[in-house]
């Protein structure tokens, strides 16, 4: 990647005078910084906190979003980008579930969508969906050409976020690492992760459910609309109380939804009871306490194996996803179809094909089959 030559010390010194940088000037400081992440660890550090102190404008986040998909080593598909949909969540919800964006993909899946899932690895839960889907044996690593062949051949495809994007590496590290708690009060306010979200796809601005944890949809949305998405749903979903939320459908409270449809946004509230569904609690959804228990949940909801409000807040999901591929006429007819995706072994069966032709381990996959919790 060719190297831009920038300013720094003059672009630092008008943000600290409170001065806004144009989309331009900040893709081409990101851009560099983001060559060699590690190298300009302190630089990046200084950049965000002057932004968060200044308060970033949406032409500055446009620039790092600008900066961050140059930095795509996926080869879009144009061919196929008016039909594909991706789900996926920011993470960081208060109700430890299954994972529940991975399960909907496949049950989408098999309920006829074209399904193009990218995830990352969990931070503080016990499995983000790269961590659950390489351990039910999907090779989580595919390259463009990988990728297309799964969507063509089995209607589903999954890859690693940081494979696309290699700073997402170095992000994750250095969260986790000793400088974690110097940079996450930095980046986070400005670089929210809903916003985050909203700025990377390796699909290109395809139809996209994005989970959030911030009942500020209409914002990401709208960040969303400005970065050339057509359609896409914006979902945060309440617990029952205070402080409990999560970053997809949910079925212990209300979801709200703003969807961007022909440049227009509508934001509404759903409730379970509008899937023909019952409101559980959050205990009955939650998830395994290991990455094993949450692979065996995974593939027991796929298989049909488990019963109640699991599998309903799966089918929640996936029903929603259908509604966006424009195969459900309701959020009934979504749940109706979604359900007869795992109860035919149609969800299932995409599992092992999306192991099988992503070139994966399928004796890991049945050895998940051949028991359950």
């Amino acid at each position: 990647m060719a190297e831009a030559t920038v300013d720094w010390t003059g672009a630092f010194g008008r943000l600290v005078k409170r001065e806004s940088l144009s989309r331009e000037e900040l893709a081409a400081l990101y851009l560099q910084a983001l060559s060699d992440p590690q190298g300009y660890q302190n630089v990046i550090l200084t950049l965000f906190a002057t932004l968060s102190t200044k308060g970033a404008t949406e032409e500055e986040l446009n620039g790092m979003g600008d900066a961050m998909n140059r930095c795509c080593t996926f080869q879009r598909i144009p061919a196929l980008e008016d039909r594909v949909v991706t789900i996926a969540g920011t993470g960081g919800d208060t109700i430890k579930t299954v994972n529940v964006s991975s399960a909907a993909a496949l049950v989408a899946a098999g309920a006829g969508a074209l399904v193009g899932k990218f995830g990352a690895r969990a931070v503080s839960s016990v499995s983000g969906a790269v961590d659950v889907m390489e351990a039910v044996g999907v090779n989580i690593h595919g390259s463009t050409e990988v990728v297309q062949r799964c969507l063509d051949e089995v209607g589903i495809s999954f890859g690693a976020a940081a494979d696309y994007y290699p700073w997402i590496t170095w992000l994750e590290q250095t969260l986790r690492g000793p400088y974690g708690a110097a940079f996450a009060p930095v980046i986070v306010p400005t670089l929210r992760p809903s916003l985050m979200a909203a700025m990377i796809n390796p699909f290109g601005p395809v139809r996209y459910m994005r989970g959030v944890v911030s009942p500020d949809t209409e914002r990401v949305a709208h960040f969303m609309r400005a970065r050339g998405y057509r359609r896409a749903l914006v979902i945060y979903g309440r617990g029952p109380q205070e402080g409990l939320f999560l970053d997809e459908v949910s079925n212990v409270g209300e979801t709200v939804i703003t969807e961007l449809r022909d440049q227009r946004l509508e934001t509404h509230t759903v409730a379970p009871e509008e899937f023909g569904l019952k409101r559980a609690t959050p205990d009955e959804i939650q998830g395994g306490q290991t990455l094993s228990e949450q692979a065996q949940l995974l593939v027991d909801i796929l298989k049909g194996q488990e019963e109640g409000p699991r599998r309903e807040i799966v089918l929640m999901n996936a029903a929603v996803l259908l509604r966006l591929a424009d195969l459900a006429e309701d959020l009934p007819a979504g749940v109706e179809a979604a359900a007869r995706s795992i109860d035919s072994g149609a969800a299932l069966e995409k599992l092992r094909g999306l192991v099988e032709k992503s070139g994966g381990d399928l004796g890991r996959l049945e050895g998940f089959v051949g028991q359950s919790m």
